[in-house]
């Protein structure tokens, strides 16, 4: 991860006033990753110095994946006598789904709904990424609640590894240090989630 710091002055002018500019620009970052940077100064009586854009590095696209879950027909299953689909989640998800709903004043399957959905997105990205390639579990033996989706303390989603999925993940990613990004969301009768497994560094533009 890059560490920056800046630090501009800048001697400013009237439209009347012959003083120099001068500009002092320190960027300092902890990785070695290549830098491009772009500056614009803009003059509207004064000048204003912003960056406008900077890249670091490349971001490569691992896996992507995407799913939606009926949440009616998720929450009958979910409460059939006898049904394992509890089963498939953590302790951890089903707690936060409980508080989830409690804040929200909805059902708890509905946030279980989101999660599955997670789940799911994050298989369909893991199998986009190995293409032909044998898959290390089948959907009988799939370690569903070792792969967790849980809000961090503001409520971002996160995909947690744990047990027999996190060095079979490593493993079919060797070479790289893969990123897991997560996006869920739930409208009404739909749960949806979409999971983009990413390497490299991140892209960010200022407008």
């Amino acid at each position: 991860m890059a560490e920056w710091r800046w630090h501009y002055a800048v001697d400013t002018c009237g439209a009347k006033d012959d003083r120099p500019l001068e500009t002092e620009i320190d960027i300092r970052k902890s990785s070695n990753q290549p830098l491009e940077m772009e500056l614009e100064l803009n003059f509207d009586g004064m000048w204003n110095l912003r960056a406008k854009r900077w890249t670091m590095g490349t971001m490569n696209t691992f896996g992507l994946g995407h799913d939606v879950v009926d949440v009616a027909a998720f929450a009958e299953q979910l409460g059939q006598p006898g049904s394992h689909m509890r089963a498939l989640f953590s302790v951890r998800e089903v707690r936060q789904a409980e508080d989830r709903a409690r804040q929200k004043n909805d059902g708890e399957a509905v946030h279980l709904a989101a999660k599955w959905a997670g789940k799911e997105a994050f298989l369909k990205a893991w199998c986009d990424f190995l293409g032909s390639a044998p898959f290390p579990f089948t959907l009988d033996n799939f370690p569903w609640r070792e792969i967790e989706i849980l809000d961090d303390s503001r409520g971002v989603p996160h995909v947690s590894l744990s047990g027999d999925a996190s060095p079979a993940f490593q493993t079919d990613y060797s070479g790289s240090i893969p990123d897991v990004r997560i996006s869920l969301s739930h409208d009404g009768p739909v749960a949806s989630a979409v999971v983009m497994i990413q390497s490299g560094n991140d892209s960010r533009e200022i407008r």
